[in-house]
């Protein structure tokens, strides 16, 4: 690697021999595909179809057409003119996002023989000059590329980007098909790392869906126990409250000492709670039916996400969305964590249909669970789900610190802050 000089450009500092471009000079845009409105994710016709949410969602910076899982037009809608058809290299931008994700960008890699047209809510361009495979895809997903788009978003709710604007973004580039290619190729390495990553955790997922579906129910039981199991209401073996919220219209009743757990706390967080987005101050408490539990209780969500469920390694307080658990003996707390997460799904279509779907503390005292007599087994059976949850953990994290690495990476190769020999 070797440092360089750089030269001052609208967009920023680039080296000085890189070449930049607007798109509207370096790229032509196929025409607006108009047949592409309507899809599936299983084949049914014989041209796929690159749709504006999977962008968002599905991909990174490369549709690799070997790899991915790209949905197909139905059979009975016309694909259109050949003109529309994609070709390898071709970018396809997504005009509209909830968030600033408008305008991520996908290249079009290894798509052989097999056709492909850019769907709803997407801009088609095609490079007029040549670039290394792949090179484009990254760049159009740095923060370089990124950051010039915001300035052209539009909306609130929904953030969109018109073509009128997307064309007068600008691409920089190595001055040789070589050098792109080596920036493409290291930056291809990692993907190739957080890719095998991605299936060991799929995997590890699965086999503890497995576990769960075997060990939760009773159809595999462990060595050493014979033991019965039981059918008990969750009512007759837990106490369980909810809480309420302080008024939002006094702002003395926020931004104090005291966690306020919310369900977005338990969605991001995962099975323990260790932060609180917002806090309460104890006016906010005393003058609410907020309610404050210890640290190790079980929360369960009856609200938005219901069925959710956590386990609190702070003290907090809760809203009226959530019901704190004070288990009885009988019951052992992680295993009743585990037995909330395999019903979970179940537990989404019992709500009770009004604004939002929702449970209720009555319907959640009438539960009734299947658990080992033992509870010994029962721990026994968290602490093998537990360990497969840390082994899952623990792969995450990997990826995490590696998709940090590739960060770093696009920030120091895309901008030619560090050049590769």
């Amino acid at each position: 690697m070797k440092e360089t000089n750089f030269k001052q450009t609208d967009i920023g500092l680039i080296p000085e021999d890189w070449k930049i471009d607007i798109l509207d000079k370096a790229f032509q845009f196929l025409p607006t595909n108009t047949y592409a409105r309507e899809f599936m994710d299983e084949k049914t016709g014989d041209v796929h179809n690159i749709h504006y949410g999977d962008i968002l969602v599905k991909y990174g910076s490369i549709v690799d057409f070997e790899r991915d899982s790209v949905p197909y037009l139905k059979q009975s809608v016309d694909s259109g003119d050949e003109r529309n058809y994609l070709k390898n290299g071709d970018l396809i931008i997504a005009d509209t996002a909830e968030d600033e994700t408008a305008g991520k960008t996908v290249e079009i890699f290894n798509l052989g023989g097999k056709k492909a047209v850019a769907g709803l809510h997407t801009f088609a361009c095609r490079p007029k000059i040549d670039f290394a495979s792949k090179y484009l895809g990254y760049f159009s997903n740095c923060a370089f590329f990124h950051n010039q788009m915001k300035p052209y978003f539009t909306g609130t709710k929904v953030t969109s980007i018109s073509k009128s604007s997307i064309v007068r973004i600008s691409v920089a580039y190595p001055p040789t098909i070589e050098e792109q290619e080596r920036i493409a190729n290291a930056l291809s390495q990692v993907d190739d790392l957080l890719a095998a990553l991605d299936e060991q955790i799929e995997k590890k997922q699965l086999v503890k869906q497995g576990a769960m579906q075997q060990l939760l129910t009773g159809k595999i039981r462990l060595k050493g126990f014979t033991g019965k199991w039981m059918t008990v209401k969750l009512g007759d073996v837990a106490e369980m409250n909810s809480g309420g919220t302080p008024s939002s219209k006094n702002p003395h009743y926020y931004g104090g000492k005291i966690n306020f757990l919310s369900i977005g706390d338990m969605t991001n967080s995962g099975k323990y709670i260790c932060k609180t987005e917002k806090t309460i101050t104890q006016t906010g408490l005393d003058n609410s039916s907020a309610r404050v539990f210890p640290a190790g209780t079980l929360m369960y969500a009856m609200y938005a996400s219901l069925g959710k469920c956590s386990i609190a390694k702070i003290e907090t307080a809760v809203s009226q969305a959530i019901l704190g658990f004070r288990l009885s003996e009988r019951v052992d707390r992680d295993f009743l964590y585990y037995y909330f997460c395999s019903i979970e799904n179940m537990i989404k279509q019992m709500g009770q249909t009004g604004t939002q779907s929702n449970l209720s503390k009555k319907i959640v005292e009438n539960f009734e669970i299947y658990v080992p007599e033992d509870v010994l087994e029962q721990q026994t059976i968290a602490n093998i789900l537990s360990t497969m949850d840390d082994e899952i953990q623990a792969l995450q994290e990997e990826r995490d610190k590696y998709a940090l690495v590739k960060q770093g990476m696009m920030q120091q190769l895309l901008t030619g802050k560090i050049r590769l020999n």
